[in-house]
């Protein structure tokens, strides 16, 4: 899933769900570009991605489960 294309697609910037989740732009950059070592650590990018796609209104589940899956594997 392309968290970028959707939330551009969608007309929603960084900043407007920096604002709504507490989380830096900075790093929601990052999770974007799949620059998850750049992150705190694996929890947060879950706590992270989480607030994010439920900013989206996706299933926070799935998103998570699938990017934590490709970025082990």
């Amino acid at each position: 899933m392309d968290l970028k294309r959707l939330r551009t697609e969608l007309g929603v910037s960084l900043e407007q769900i920096s604002e709504w989740t507490r989380i830096r732009p900075g790093l929601l950059r990052c999770i974007e570009e799949d620059q998850f070592n750049k992150l705190p650590s694996r929890l947060h990018l879950k706590g992270f991605l989480k607030a994010y796609v439920q900013y989206l209104h996706l299933n926070p589940e799935f998103v998570v489960d699938r990017y934590m899956k490709r970025i082990q594997g």
